[in-house]
């Protein structure tokens, strides 16, 4: 099976955050500049997700995820689910496997 290496969190004209995983399989957000901006745990990206937290990019332009999955901006922002299962399938040996591991 071939794992999806990365996934773009928000496409507005192009993908503006990617999710994607390093060597050791930390969790690492890049901004459209190609610059890794954060480096969360999985309970502050569970927390991005949920709105309740902010990115900033390299340009210092704020994301919340809430905002641009709104009814204003379908198809901007990924559908949760396929971030779920890209949670999942880049996990790895001894770390959580299942859905609700993530939220």
């Amino acid at each position: 099976m071939n794992k999806i290496k990365r996934i773009d969190l928000i496409n507005n004209e192009g993908p503006n955050l990617s999710l994607q995983r390093d060597h050791t399989g930390k969790l690492v957000i890049v901004d459209q500049w190609g610059e890794e901006v954060w480096s969360p745990t999985l309970e502050e990206f569970s927390k991005w997700l949920q709105g309740k937290i902010e990115i900033l990019d390299s340009k210092s332009q704020s994301w919340n995820y809430l905002f641009w999955s709104g009814s204003n901006f379908i198809g901007s922002a990924t559908e949760l689910n396929h971030i779920i299962q890209f949670l999942i399938d880049t996990s790895l040996p001894n770390k959580p496997r299942r859905s609700e591991d993530f939220l």
